[in-house]
């Protein structure tokens, strides 16, 4: 049970889900870096972000977590 914005990144091609774990996601075009939806707390975080081998990589990861995140906590701001 993922948020419709996350099924939205996934639709789009822009995140893949991790079948082995399917609360992991990985960032089309990013290395070794994922992104974790917490279904708990019900919000996104990151792992192996130390890991992205070069900046080009960084700036695509970084754009397509900060959008989720900014689009998740208004979501639960205003539910």
């Amino acid at each position: 049970s993922i948020p419709a914005e996350l099924q939205e990144l996934i639709n789009t091609g822009k995140i893949i889900q991790w079948r082995k774990f399917p609360n992991r996601f990985f960032v089309v075009g990013v290395e070794k870096a994922r992104l974790v939806w917490n279904e708990k707390g019900k919000f996104v975080a990151h792992q192996y972000l130390s890991s992205i081998p070069n900046q080009e990589q960084f700036a695509i990861f970084r754009d397509v977590y900060n959008h989720l995140n900014q689009t998740l906590k208004k979501k639960k701001l205003f539910s």
